[in-house]
This record gives C-alpha cells, sequence and structure tokens, in this order.
C-alpha cells in the first residue's frame, strides 16, 4: 500500500506540475489574430518554397492555396519536385494554369541527394538557393498543406509587427477516421507538453520549437546560421531550425493554425 501510495503522490504532484507550472501548455490560445491589423509599409517580398516528392493526390489543392494567398506584396512560388513518379510537377503546373491570379510558379528538380542530408532539406536548400536576393522572407510549407487566402497576410504581419524572426503555424491534422480522431488530439497535446508554445513565444525562455508544416523564416536569420546546410542530417529538422535561429538571437513564435490544414491522413493505419 505504501508503495501505491507514493506511485500516486508522484502522479499527482507530476499532473499537478503541468497544469499549474508548465507555461499552462494546455490552454492551446497561441494563435495569430485573426485579422491582418493595420496596413504595413514597404510589404516584404516573399517566395513560399514546396518540397514534393509524389504528391499527387494533394498538390494541385496546394499549390492553388498558395497562389490565391490575399498578399499585397511580392510573392512567389517555387516547388522542388524531388524525384517524382506519379506526375506530380504536371499537376502542379496544372493548377497554376488553372489560377486567375497572375502569380506564376516556378518548378524546379532536385539534384541527386548529396551525402548526409535528408531528404526534404535537400529540396528545400535547393529551392532556396534558387529563389534570388530579393526574398526578405521564406516560407517553408508542404506538398499536403492547404491554406487559407489570409495566412500569409497573417503570418507577415506577426513577423513585422512582433519582430519576430520564425513565426510558425502547427496546421489542422486531419482526423477523420477512428484511428486519426484517437491518435492525432494526443499527438498534439504531447508536442505541446515538449515545446510549450507559450515558452517557445517568450524571449525571455530558451525554449525553441516550430511546426514544418508552415514555417516563415526571416533570410537574414537563415543566412546567419549557415543556412539549411546547418541542420541538413536533422531528424527534428523543424525543431533544430527553430533552435538554430533563437542561438543565434533570433525570436520565435509558433502556434495553432485555424486555417491551414493537412490533406494528408495517417498513413498505414486501417479503420476498425
Amino acid at each position: 500500500m505504501e508503495l501505491l501510495l507514493i506511485l500516486s503522490l508522484i502522479s499527482l504532484l507530476a499532473w499537478a506540475y503541468l497544469v499549474f507550472g508548465h507555461h499552462g501548455f494546455w490552454r492551446a490560445d497561441q494563435r495569430l489574430p485573426q485579422n491582418t491589423g493595420a496596413p504595413l509599409n514597404n510589404l516584404p517580398p516573399i517566395v513560399a518554397i514546396i518540397p514534393a516528392r509524389d504528391e499527387a493526390q494533394s498538390i494541385a489543392r496546394a499549390i492553388k492555396s498558395l497562389l490565391n494567398q490575399r498578399y499585397e506584396g511580392d510573392f512567389r512560388v517555387i516547388l522542388v519536385d524531388d524525384g517524382s513518379r506519379d506526375g506530380t510537377a504536371a499537376l502542379a503546373q496544372k493548377a497554376a494554369d488553372e489560377c486567375a491570379t497572375g502569380r506564376s510558379l516556378t518548378i524546379l528538380s532536385a539534384p541527386p541527394l548529396a551525402k548526409g542530408w535528408t531528404g526534404k532539406l535537400w529540396a528545400l536548400s535547393h529551392g532556396v538557393a534558387k529563389a534570388g536576393d530579393k526574398a526578405r522572407y521564406f516560407w517553408l510549407t508542404d506538398a499536403d498543406a492547404e491554406h487559407g487566402p489570409d495566412v500569409l497576410a497573417r503570418l507577415v504581419q506577426k513577423a513585422e509587427s512582433d519582430d519576430r524572426d520564425l513565426v510558425s503555424l502547427m496546421i489542422r491534422l486531419r482526423t477523420e477516421g477512428f484511428w486519426e480522431g484517437w491518435l492525432i488530439p494526443a499527438f498534439i497535446f504531447f508536442f505541446q507538453m515538449l515545446y510549450p508554445f507559450p515558452a517557445i513565444n517568450n524571449p525571455s525562455q530558451k525554449t525553441a520549437g516550430a511546426a514544418g508544416g508552415c514555417i516563415l523564416v526571416r533570410r537574414h536569420r537563415l543566412d546567419q546560421i549557415g543556412g539549411l546546410a546547418a541542420l541538413r542530417g536533422a531528424l527534428i529538422d523543424d525543431c533544430t531550425l527553430a533552435a538554430k535561429i533563437r542561438d543565434a538571437g533570433g525570436r520565435l513564435w509558433l502556434g495553432l493554425a485555424d486555417d491551414s490544414r493537412s490533406l494528408r491522413g495517417a498513413d498505414g493505419l486501417k479503420p476498425l
């Protein structure tokens, strides 16, 4: 009985700490403002970079969501096709041709994977290298991510008005099936517990984190840390990027998305 009592007390203390002493991560209240606020002067040029490999199911919606952004500044989109065999690049170009926004899509083919790099980072680095010198921010997103039309404007407003070098959103993950409904909320909860968003967003704290589906990063900070080559072998590349930006003196912000979603489910898990 004594052992059971001790274990119960330890469990109670642990939960009490999580509820009252772990930056209130469970409130899930870190979100971008709904409106973009007062208009910014001299809107920064942005380049969105999407790495893609065999994303035929989602690439059209992802590309259209980017090209249809209501952002008044200079905005370009680069897709880096990493050896797709399902016609990803052609479907992306078709989607771009169907958009009436006047924005164009640049499609690049990733070179053969260099030693010591992960595939996603290698493709992203190729896009960054080809983006030119004009961009002030890079918007790193995924080929299965669909964004509402005001997401970029809200990201930029947060970065510029709040002096943030990296602004990131945990996009809404699909929870349609049985396993998704059970596993995804638990994943989000434990991610926030490991990387408390309020701590990440507090410049006086050392905690660093980001979510790879939607990252707006200031170019000069990325250059300062040595570019994406500085994290080329990282398995958790988004949080590694955030940590390096913070270590270089950068300011971070991470929140939950309300208008960005993943188009992909939990692959490999069969419904009951």
